[in-house]
């Protein structure tokens, strides 16, 4: 079908486009600049990952937890996604540039170097205290704790019993029932919200409607 004038525009758009998007192709498959793509694509994940994590956590606990006003819950949902969103990509870029610097500067890769990056990232963009940030060292606390365990079990043989898990489990809730009924202001602040609409609210009721129906009138 002949093209028109009026098309003829169009298609060189078109045409340039796909054009610099082959340039674009061929110089990302070239490798020769594999360190900045790879902190390219950590940031792009790392942003991506943040927001489907923080977004939908922040709408369930505000939606549970706040009265208030839509507008205000909208705010505040999009301001801890973005603090946790730019985080997480900040901070793999960074990683991985770093690795790179000095996978450069040493002739190649060296176990410290991973830590000493992490140390960096930490220190940058996990450092100010706040809610966020609390949380995710809580996590990773909890995760290294974890992996260390199997390390240590694997080097040494150890063979956990089929009921280890449970026993494990009861040594967690034998700490945390008295830390939180007798030492509440040093716990993390989400945890110990949580545990008081469970274990202590349960005691405060004066009618049938505030027994099985609501908390209280300022909680669901």
């Amino acid at each position: 079908m002949p093209v028109s004038a009026s098309d003829a525009p169009g298609l060189r758009r078109v045409a340039l486009t796909s054009e610099a998007a082959r340039l674009i192709d061929d110089m990302i498959r070239s490798g020769k600049y594999k360190e900045l793509l790879d902190a390219i694509k950590g940031f792009r994940n790392g942003f991506v990952y943040g927001a489907r994590i923080r977004a939908p956590h922040a709408l369930v606990l505000n939606l549970v937890w706040t009265n208030a006003p839509y507008r205000v819950m909208a705010r505040k949902i999009y301001q801890v996604t973005k603090r946790h969103s730019m985080a997480l990509g900040c901070t793999s870029l960074t990683f991985s540039l770093l690795r790179a610097f000095l996978r450069k500067l040493h002739g190649g890769p060296r176990n410290w170097h991973s830590a000493l990056a992490g140390f960096f990232v930490g220190v940058i963009f996990w450092g100010e205290q706040n809610p966020v940030t609390v949380q995710m060292s809580m996590y990773m606390l909890s995760r290294i704790l974890s992996a260390l365990l199997f390390i240590l079990a694997g080097k040494f043989g150890w063979k956990f019993s089929p009921g280890a898990f449970r026993i494990y489990s009861g040594v967690l809730w034998m700490i945390v029932m008295p830390l939180f009924l007798y030492y509440g202001d040093a716990m993390q602040p989400s945890m110990r919200s949580s545990m008081r609409y469970i274990y202590q609210d349960n005691e405060k009721y004066s009618s049938w409607y505030d027994l099985l129906c609501v908390n209280s009138d300022t909680s669901f």
